[in-house]
Formats: C-alpha cells, structure tokens, sequence
C-alpha cells in the first residue's frame, strides 16, 4: 500500500539524517557494473551499465525458486534486449515489485543478482560474485523478499496473507459521546493471557525460506540496512536501531560490524582499532557456525557463498584468507568439529574442495 511504502521512505530518511553511525561515506558509492534504471512506470524499466557513475542504488534480497520456476534473467544473447526494455513476467513478480519500491524510496537505481549479472558467462559471474560482498555493503537500503518462496510471489504479501497472519481481533469499546465503538488488535494467538503468544515479525517463531538460504549470510550482513517484507508486516533493521510496523518506538538493532562500510587501515595505533579487529576474529566463527546451517543449491558455492563477507574481512584486516579461515586467528579456527546434535549427515565432498583442516571440506553444520 501507498501507507506502506510512504512508512519505508521515511525510516529511510530519518536514517539517512539522524543516524551517524549508518552514513559513513562521504560521497555516493559507484554504481555496481551494470544496474535496473527504474525509470518513472513499469514500462520505463531497463539495465544499463554504470561505466563509473556514483549514485545512491537499492539491492534485492530473494530466493530463486527451483529451476522449474525461474524468473527473468539476463544470459549473452538476451543482454542487449535488457538494456533496451524489460518487461517482468509472472514468474518475475518480485522484481516487478521491488522496482515499485525503490521508485517509492526516491532512488533510480535497482541491483538484482539474476538480471545484473550474466548468468550464461563464467567470466562475468566469477568477476561480479566476487565484488557481492561491496555491492551490498554500499547500497543505500537492500529489500527482503522475506515472505516469498521464489520470484513468482511477489515482495509484497496480499491483505488476506497479512490479516491471517495477524490474527486480528475486533474489540467492542465506548466511543465518543456515549457511542459504541471499536479498535482492532493484531497479534492475538489463541490464548491472549499467554504474552509470550505475541507475535512481533523480528522475532518470528518460523523461520522464512529466504532466512534459510545460504547466499543471503552475506546479503544481510554486509547490507547497511535491511527492509524486510514478511508475510506478518514491514520491518527495518540499520546499523542503529530497528523498526516495525507494530511499534512506534524503535528496537535495538542486532549488533554486527560487518554493516560498517570498507574501511582501510593505515595503522592499528589506537585501542579502539585493535578491538575492532578482535572483534571481527571473535564474529567469524559465528558466521560460519550460521551459514553451515544454512541451505546451498550447489556444493560448490561453500565458499563462494561466502566470499563477499572474506573480501570485506580481508580489506579490513589486511590478513591472509585459508579457505573459510584466517591466518590471524587460525589456532582457534582449527577448532571446528561436525555438529552431531543434528539430524543432517556429514561427509566429505564428492570432489576435492577443500583441506581438509577446513570446515569448507565437509557438508553440514559445523561448530567450534
């Protein structure tokens, strides 16, 4: 809704002016290689190249779907057709959406992985994956197609998904002037006195398909700040603070360093740096213990997967990557073992991978 989108723009803003923390570029990032010009209407949609223009942009967060169910991409032969027009088709309905939203933010630029990269060319892939990890990191806000399970469905949820998630219920109550009236309270489960019943999206007892792929790891990480769109309601998560459509005051934002933009070091001269880079030793593990349990199409992608959160770590500390561990801390990290308290098997992959000293050598969660 209009109500919605109007809400989201200014989280963003009041974001993008009050909050230190979420803004520290000096200037608008470079736009990744090739971006979605939103243009004005769903007619005016085409990709373009950036050739080095700097401008704020919007990413996509989304699943793919099965192979059965993909939505628009762009291959060799498709590129100049994309450049000239795109027109989304059924099964491209979250992008058609995302376009809505990002027109709606004030913002003309969109950076979807399946129609920005090449998908048909390795070169192209394997140069574009690598820089995933700045994409999202630089991006103005990226968009979270939480409650879809492919592109098909839309980043918006209907009005009837919404209130059947909700549960809502219509309380009779005095009105003005000894009138009857009513207010409307969402969020009831079947027994109300039970508060922990309560349903607040942030906290949502199931888990969305899209949570449980591995790719996104990095897409909400290193995203500065993350719209979401549940099935539940609309809610936002920056480096400072998170929001919902449920509460009019603001949460405490999940603490993370990787939402900081790149950041190089000259020197490690203050105590603040140097914590900053134990930190960072100290969250890794924690990424990996996440991301193992998480879902990958493909074996191969279990380092790709994860391979703009390791550029972005390497940028800041300088170290040296070890196929999913870091030489600055590689006495700990050593200390991975195969979580046995799950129902998934493990095993070694079907072809040479990995060293085996790494967690990357084996399927399934892992543990420290």
């Amino acid at each position: 809704s209009e109500a919605c989108l109007q809400l989201a723009k200014s989280w963003l803003k009041k974001c993008q002016t009050s909050h230190k923390a979420c803004n520290c570029l000096s200037e608008d990032p470079l736009l990744p290689t090739r971006v979605l010009n939103v243009g004005n209407s769903s007619s005016d949609i085409r990709l373009c190249l950036a050739e080095g223009q700097r401008a704020q942009y919007v990413t996509l967060s989304h699943g793919w779907g099965s192979q059965s169910n993909h939505a628009l991409i762009t291959t060799k032969d498709s590129t100049e057709d994309r450049m000239r027009s795109i027109e989304f088709d059924a099964h491209s309905k979250t992008f058609a959406q995302a376009a809505v939203a990002t027109r709606a933010l004030g913002i003309q630029y969109l950076w979807i992985d399946s129609l920005c990269i090449v998908q048909d060319s390795e070169e192209d892939w394997s140069r574009e994956s690598q820089k995933m990890g700045e994409i999202y990191n630089n991006a103005t806000v990226t968009l979270a197609a939480d409650a879809a399970q492919n592109a098909s469905q839309g980043l918006f949820p209907d009005s009837n998904e919404r209130s059947l998630a909700h549960k809502m219920r219509k309380i009779s109550c005095p009105g003005p002037n000894g009138t009857t009236s009513s207010i409307r309270v969402r969020g009831f489960h079947d027994d109300p006195s039970n508060l922990k019943n309560l349903f607040h999206s942030s906290i949502a007892s199931t888990q969305s398909k899209l949570s449980t792929r591995g790719w996104v790891i990095q897409e909400s990480t290193l995203s500065p700040r993350m719209l979401y769109f549940a099935k539940e309601e609309m809610y936002w998560v920056c480096s400072t603070l998170s929001r919902c459509e449920c509460k009019v005051r603001p949460g405490q934002a999940p603490s993370s360093l990787f939402r900081r933009p790149f950041r190089a070091f000259q020197s490690l001269s203050t105590n603040s740096d140097v914590q900053f880079l134990r930190d960072l030793y100290f969250e890794w593990p924690l990424l990996v213990m996440d991301f193992t349990r998480r879902d990958l199409t493909r074996e191969s992608d279990r380092l790709p997967a994860l391979s703009g959160l390791a550029d972005w770590m390497q940028r800041q500390t300088d170290d040296i990557y070890l196929c999913g561990l870091w030489a600055g801390a590689l006495v700990f990290e050593l200390l991975w073992y195969a979580e046995t308290s799950t129902q998934e098997t493990h095993r070694r992959l079907k072809e040479p991978y990995a060293p085996s000293w790494s967690w990357a050598s084996i399927t399934g969660p892992v543990t420290y």
